[in-house]
């Protein structure tokens, strides 16, 4: 299959060998940006470093290239998505290798060679597609709000979520101010499994696993005109949690093709309201008083209507951009496992790994018969759904398979679906869920 190749320099300082916090940053960023079916090759010497020797060149371009392996690696990016390549000086052909970081170069390669590192974005037909846009697909899940954009504007969706919005931190896309006081709110959360997988919202960004807490879309507007937040100005999304503390971080939600995707916000943060943060691993932060903020802003027991002592333990995601929002962390499991599915499947059919204590839905990813579906890397350990559907007419009809496996247990299954209704395998993926919750 065709695939369109880019070539760029990844700049590194003189002798530097291992990735700086801002290369790891940049290499992600380089890889964010291709489009499925592209790869991008990256040079490891500037020009004056393509004039060393050539056994210089070779060592260092090698250990460069290493440590974008090693960190793609740790990372645990896809096999597919990375390779290193190395080029002999005086032989015609490419070889490539995804194993540098076990064996020195002199192992494979001559010592005449120059290093190179390739981000590949595979092409993969996913077998979600997102039912979450925000419009008619949605409106059952919408709630609506009125406020004046001048005060602090607190909102209770449901549940123990709390979205708490500062005065005068609404403008239009202009930079200007809305053209009247009131504006309209609007807000659907996503709380529950069921809920997620009947939207095939599933949560990975750029192929790595997450784990949620939640998911919502918001849209603030003044008459028919979409309104943003002040730069510099952030808004709060208050939801509460059980069990240990995770280093949650904000998502962003990006179509990518037909998935609903999640890109980190580096810029945001979440902070668990009782003096430490959820970021840079539990690293405890103490609350400093913003100036975007009203001396209120943590003072929750004076604030009606937002702070509620039966949340318990919630998350406070502090964000700049509306849209779809996640609140995640990146799953680490280092127990994994591969599984293919086949039978009744064809094209059209969402077919999805559902982990209740993860806080997961994972998509598969079609084989190339379209016949047969795989899941790569999931957790091998831990009672999973797996679901299988397919609407079969615009009445809420479906043929359907689910099943609570557990992935390492079994490296294949064969799914025999059967008739049935939208809100029956909803009501079946409710309490299957619950069971092993």
């Amino acid at each position: 299959m065709h695939r369109t190749t880019y070539t760029a320099y990844f700049a590194w300082s003189k002798g530097q060998n291992s990735l700086s916090e801002i290369q790891k940053q940049k290499a992600d960023s380089i890889y964010n940006a291709l489009a499925a079916g592209e790869s991008i090759k990256l040079n490891m010497l500037d020009a004056d470093e393509e004039k060393l020797p050539e056994q210089e060149r070779g060592l260092l371009s090698f250990r460069r290239a290493s440590a974008l392996v090693n960190y793609c690696v740790e990372h645990k990016f896809s096999q597919q998505e990375y390779y290193a390549e190395m080029v002999p000086f005086q032989m015609p052909q490419t070889l490539r290798s995804d194993n540098m970081m076990y064996e020195t170069h002199k192992a494979f390669m001559s010592k005449k060679s120059q290093s190179y590192f390739v981000f590949v974005r595979p092409r993969a037909i996913a077998t979600t597609k997102v039912a979450a846009y925000f419009d008619t697909s949605v409106n059952n899940e919408v709630q609506e709000f009125t406020a004046n954009w001048q005060d602090n504007i607190y909102l209770s969706p449901g549940g123990c979520t709390r979205i708490y919005i500062p005065a005068n931190s609404l403008q239009r896309t202009n930079g200007q101010n809305p053209l009247s006081e009131t504006v309209t709110v609007r807000v659907a959360q996503y709380l529950d499994m069921d809920a997620m997988a009947m939207k095939a919202m599933t949560t990975s960004s750029h192929g790595k696993k997450l784990q949620t807490a939640g998911m919502w879309y918001i849209e603030v507007k003044c008459g028919n005109e979409k309104l943003q937040m002040r730069p510099g100005m952030k808004y709060s999304i208050y939801v509460c949690f059980e069990g240990d503390v995770k280093p949650m971080k904000v998502f962003t939600g990006q179509m990518n093709g037909t998935m609903l995707d999640w890109k980190e916000e580096t810029d945001d943060k979440v902070i668990i309201p009782n003096g430490t943060s959820a970021v840079n691993d539990g690293e405890e932060e103490p609350l400093q008083l913003d100036v975007n903020y009203p001396e209120t802003r943590w003072n929750y027991e004076s604030v009606e209507g937002l702070y509620d002592p039966e949340m318990g333990k919630y998350y406070d995601l502090r964000l700049n951009d509306f849209g779809w929002i996640n609140c995640d962390a990146f799953d680490e499991n280092d127990k994994l496992t591969d599984l293919i599915v086949s039978g009744d499947i064809s094209e059209g059919m969402s077919v999805m790994l559902v982990f209740a204590k993860r806080k997961s839905v994972l998509p598969g990813y079609f084989c190339s018969d379209m016949k047969s579906v795989q899941f790569s890397n999931v957790a091998s350990e831990e009672t999973a759904m797996l679901i299988a559907f397919k609407p079969t007419d615009k009445n809420g009809n479906i043929i359907k398979y689910t099943k609570l496996i557990t992935p390492g247990a079994q490296k294949s299954m064969r799914v025999v679906t059967e008739k049935s209704t939208l809100a029956e395998l909803q009501a079946e993926i409710k309490g299957k869920l619950a069971d092993v919750y």
